[in-house]
């Protein structure tokens, strides 16, 4: 596991594999939001490189 910072500075344990690797690739999909402009991207990939901690507190 590697240790990183967010941008809302909250304390990530990832997997030091995804953050070392040249490519991610997550399944999912992202559609258009009303709001936010798009959804579904940046939730599909946290969750699968995370340890159980960072999950729950995100």
């Amino acid at each position: 596991m590697s240790i990183r910072l967010c941008h809302n500075v909250l304390l990530s344990i990832i997997n030091k594999l995804a953050v070392e690797t040249e490519l991610l690739i997550s399944e999912g999909f992202i559609e258009p939001h009303f709001f936010a402009g798009f959804s579904g991207g940046r939730k599909s990939v946290l969750p699968g490189i995370a340890s159980e901690v960072t999950v729950m507190a995100n």
